[in-house]
């Protein structure tokens, strides 16, 4: 747990996540964002907005952040330069967990996609070009067509 101060000089609680990325550094290890917030589980607080994104749920009371170590959430990233001219990615949002409906909706799509896959397979049509076929002319003795 970090902590700073407030424009009143009092001490601020705040808690860092780290998120491993599926990308390595040059060394193998696993790339880390971190994300740092004030310990304010108040609804406009990016604290409380987090926990939202990452349990999908509404935090009731006291939330126990050690329950949140392991979720697997995709995440935005945006690349900003800062004063000091390095590269900094940093986390715009976190994807909330589907909602049930969301999963059958999209369990039934992949279904329906298999379904046309395996229908187009099936009824491989191949096309075929038409018979030459001569053409209507008439031709005189000497061999020109009118």
């Amino acid at each position: 747990m970090d902590s700073t101060y407030d424009d009143d000089g009092q001490e601020k609680q705040r808690e860092r996540f780290v998120w491993e990325c599926d990308e390595t550094d040059k060394w193998g290890n696993p790339l880390k964002l971190f994300s740092t917030y004030n310990l304010s589980l108040h609804p406009k607080s990016y604290l409380f907005r987090a926990i939202v994104d990452i349990t999908g749920e509404v935090p009731e009371g006291e939330c126990e952040l050690n329950g949140l170590l392991g979720a697997e959430r995709g995440l935005t990233i945006k690349h900003d330069q800062g004063s000091d001219g390095r590269m900094y990615a940093n986390i715009v949002a976190i994807f909330r967990p589907k909602t049930k409906a969301e999963s059958a909706e999209e369990r039934r799509v992949a279904s329906i996609m298999e379904k046309v896959k395996q229908e187009a397979r099936k009824s491989h049509i191949v096309a075929h070009a038409p018979e030459a076929q001569p053409p209507d002319t008439v031709e005189s003795d000497g061999g020109i067509p009118f």
